[in-house]
């Protein structure tokens, strides 16, 4: 079984998710942006 490497370090996991709870906790945001950033952290997270 190979072994996968872990594209993120835990400071960039950190950054990611900091990223996306601002912009969900911020009211002035639509559910649409809201949706485009766990998108987007989501694939950050994935493809480092």
């Amino acid at each position: 079984m190979k072994r996968v490497e872990r594209k993120n370090s835990k400071s960039d996991m950190s950054r990611i998710l900091a990223d996306f709870h601002w912009v969900l906790t911020d009211d002035t945001k639509s559910d649409s942006e809201k949706i485009k950033a766990l998108k987007d952290a989501h694939l950050r997270i994935i493809w480092g």
